[in-house]
């Protein structure tokens, strides 16, 4: 079957086939409503180990694709091998294909001195190409892993997107485990994702140049107050999956808030109960243009100084305390939100984009209704139609 068709269709068609559900943190620029890749399950690998046994010429239109995406589960020994193994691969090891690594804390452990570590740095080394290093939450139960010896690092110059859940005890080896050693050695990083609580003094200050996406997931006050030592000067988008807005944290906008122009806000209750923080974010950022939140986790804005906020996209993600509300309260809270978007202290605000699952409500018509009514003709809606199972 696989003559009937020249190599190139096939590539093309083996390559659509084993696409993830959504770019899964491969992508540095900033696309809404994208969860951080470690929440994910990206059946596509699966699909691509399969395709490789099916002939010859799916072998080798497949392996590539198959090794884009790479986990540390097993041995790292046997893998740093694999990546170095140049006998069946044409101008390099198979450590040139790779475009994103999963790194869980149990392959970087150093219960002794001779571990894993040496054979991680090993496969950094042979992926010349990687674009993407996740260092996800452990799933290991906390105290279990050791972190007895220093651990080395490599320099990530080709790293552009950096997904990184902070853990003290692993920090304090430094090198691969260390979030600061691993920003001073990735310069044209791009996109950063960071979690986790800060218990630890770093008189480092960092300037990543070429940072413009930072996604704050949950960290404390510490790793804030440190993340406002940097130096960044090209950030201009920022993801927020956590209220800051009290004292201890408020300072964030303070430093970055006159440079950002694309604010999205996460699928948290804290959005939906604390005071309204909507406010609170655009008098902070002065510039912004582009605002995107999950609109039944959020409170409905009550603004009181004009803004030149140009976009707001809303995500409609479920909410299971305003759904078990009265059918009436969950109405009242769109028309909350559409009038909003609809005030006069927004004169430059053009575009309403809906991002995910909305047919149910867009068939009903009150919303209709309320949209005809409420927005201005000015304001252009646009209904997302990307399938967005895998937005936050």
């Amino acid at each position: 079957m696989s003559t009937l068709l020249p190599p190139e269709i096939w590539m093309q068609i083996i390559r659509w086939a084993t696409l993830p559900p959504t770019d899964l943190g491969v992508t540095q620029a900033y696309l809404p409503f994208r969860v951080p890749y470690d929440t994910t399950d990206d059946s596509s690998i699966e699909w691509k180990r399969n395709m490789i046994h099916v002939c010859r010429l799916w072998r080798a239109l497949a392996t590539p694709m198959l090794y884009e995406d790479i986990r540390v589960i097993h041995s790292a020994h046997r893998l740093a091998q694999i990546m170095e193994d140049t006998r069946d691969v044409d101008h390099g090891g198979y450590g040139q294909w790779v475009r994103r690594l999963v790194l869980p804390y149990a392959s970087t452990e150093t219960p002794t001195l001779d571990g894993n570590v040496s054979s991680i740095l090993g496969i950094l080394r042979c992926c010349q190409g990687l674009e993407c290093l996740i260092r996800p939450i452990s799933k290991v139960i906390p105290g279990t892993l050791r972190y007895e010896f220093s651990v080395g690092m490599v320099p990530l110059l080709s790293l552009k997107r950096l997904e990184w859940w902070h853990y003290n005890d692993a920090a304090r080896s430094g090198g691969i485990n260390s979030l600061v050693d691993v920003l001073e050695n990735t310069p044209n990083l791009q996109h950063l994702a960071v979690g986790g609580n800060w218990r630890m003094s770093s008189e480092r200050i960092l300037e990543l140049a070429q940072l413009t996406t930072l996604r704050l997931r949950r960290i404390d006050p510490p790793f804030v107050r440190m993340i406002c030592r940097w130096k960044l000067p090209a950030l201009t988008h920022v993801i927020a999956d956590f209220a800051i807005v009290n004292v201890a944290v408020g300072g964030f906008w303070e430093t970055f808030g006159h440079r950002l122009t694309t604010l999205e806000l996460g699928r948290t209750i804290t959005f939906l109960l604390e005071t309204d923080q909507i406010a609170q974010y655009l008098r902070a950022c002065p510039n912004l243009t582009t605002l995107n939140y999950a609109i039944h986790f959020t409170q409905a804005p009550r603004i009181t100084h004009p803004h030149n906020l140009r976009c707001i996209g809303v995500y409609a993600a479920a909410c299971p305390m305003l759904d078990s509300m009265e059918e009436w309260a969950r109405w009242n809270h769109l028309n909350g939100h559409l009038n909003f978007i609809s005030s006069p202290l927004l004169p430059d605000f053009r575009t309403l984009v809906f991002y995910g699952s909305w047919q149910a409500t867009s068939h009903d018509i009150r919303f209709a209704n309320s949209c005809r009514l409420i927005l201005p003709e000015r304001i252009s809606v646009i209904m997302d139609v990307e399938d967005q199972e895998h937005s936050a």
